[in-house]
């Protein structure tokens, strides 16, 4: 029972580690090189956050929280990249490689980050969603809708995840997907 409690209080990523205090306030542990290969120590309190419920990576030097209000927060190095500040009524934030998503109470998505290339950042006709699900490894966001179908901005794997029905669950990691439906058997891909 305990551990449940603090299961959504660690965000774990390949650039570091960060913890949510009882207060809600956020300390990061782990280190980032910079263009040169130089590294830093991120380890410590991030200044001013409060209230902060979640919070993900999008990439090795910058860190997004949600606060309890519904309002985003970031920091790093890149804040014009991750301008989440006119963000409001957020229940989940996510993240893929290089951008971060927030999931609003009345079903869309909000999104920003480095690039639009391949249109990981294209979520604004998103209705109905009611789970995003952190894609570290991709630059790809998928996400569950209230009718149990997959939505993705993946052009590689989008076909057919999007063709996913029933679905309660889902996961990602490095390459693989899978989707857990509603009589309990599995989709894979």
């Amino acid at each position: 029972e305990e551990v449940l409690a603090y299961s959504n209080r660690v965000y774990i990523n390949v650039s570091g580690i960060s913890a949510i205090g009882e207060n809600g306030t956020v300390t990061i542990s782990g280190f980032d090189a910079d263009i040169d290969g130089h590294y830093e120590n991120l380890d410590g309190p991030v200044d001013g956050w409060k209230d902060i419920i979640q919070v993900v990576h999008p990439d090795t030097r910058n860190v997004v929280g949600l606060k309890t209000d519904g309002t985003v927060v970031s920091m790093g190095e890149s804040p014009e990249i991750y301008d989440v500040s006119e963000w409001s009524d957020i229940v989940q934030i996510a993240n893929s490689h290089g951008s971060a998503y927030g999931l609003k109470s009345d079903g869309t998505v909000v999104a920003c980050g480095e690039s639009n290339e391949a249109g990981e950042l294209n979520v604004e006709e998103w209705t109905g969603v009611v789970s995003l699900y952190n894609c570290s490894y991709t630059r790809a966001m998928y996400a569950l809708t209230e009718s149990g179908k997959m939505i993705t901005t993946s052009q590689k794997r989008g076909s057919v995840v999007e063709t996913w029905k029933n679905v309660i669950d889902f996961s990602f990691s490095r390459g693989y997907a899978l989707g857990l439906k509603e009589d309990e058997t599995v989709y894979s891909l």
